[in-house]
């Protein structure tokens, strides 16, 4: 069944929020990221949307106040909006020290580095970060760590644990990778369905408009 619905039933993005829209490959997977002031919303019952020129078909769309990562795009499926570009460069423009360097990564920095190891690669599974680093001086060149971001913004500064080491970086990298993978079936048993959260959200405004306020309760008990 073709989309029935057009573009302009969305309401207009804000330039301070990042729209990621649910195509059907998201609703299989489940699951979005959590972000505080994140909005979600479902504007398609039965047929998706046409959105981003017909590129897109969207059965929703998710809001957030900073924009996901590309692993994140790419673990939940989520469709970035064309805008996001424009508000990320925005943003970037206020902080660039170097105009030439305007390539979406705001304020570039030098390499990561953790106990003399650079950080090769990295894995974003909800609130977790796992790294590959590399440190050719070591015994054991290879290391993967991981490390919990929502601490971390507490705290400050990037708190690495749970290294495991290798002379192999093939064997790191799998390693990568599994540790990735086993966090994301704990975040997937876990985690309310994506389908389940726009039932809910349904649910709950329809009963806000079938249920009377409890002053109009009051009021007919006065007249009686």
């Amino acid at each position: 069944m073709e989309p029935k619905q057009k573009l302009e039933e969305f309401a207009e993005q804000q330039p301070d929020r990042y729209r990621y829209y649910i195509t059907n490959e998201a609703l299989l997977k489940g699951t979005c990221p959590q972000m505080e002031d994140m909005k979600l919303v479902e504007v398609a019952e039965i047929a998706p949307v046409l959105v981003e020129n017909g590129s897109v078909r969207a059965f929703g769309y998710v809001e957030y106040p900073r924009p996901l990562t590309k692993e994140q795009e790419r673990e939940y499926a989520l469709a970035p909006s064309s805008e996001n570009a424009d508000h990320l460069r925005a943003a970037e423009l206020s902080t660039e020290q170097n105009m030439n360097m305007i390539d979406g990564i705001p304020n570039n920095e030098p390499p990561r580095v953790n106990q003399g190891y650079m950080i090769l690669e990295s894995e974003i599974v909800g609130h977790m970060e796992y790294v590959l680093a590399e440190n050719q001086k070591a015994p054991q060149p290879y290391a993967t760590w991981a490390r919990n971001m929502r601490n971390d913004e507490q705290s400050g500064g990037e708190n690495f644990f749970w290294g495991h080491y290798f002379c192999d970086p093939e064997a790191a990298r799998k390693d990568l990778y599994a540790r990735a993978d086993e966090q994301r079936d704990s975040i997937r048993e876990s985690r309310p369905s994506l389908l389940g959260m726009l039932r809910q959200d349904k649910e709950n405004a329809a009963r806000s408009i079938q249920e009377p306020p409890a002053m109009d309760h009051v009021k007919r008990g006065l007249e009686r």
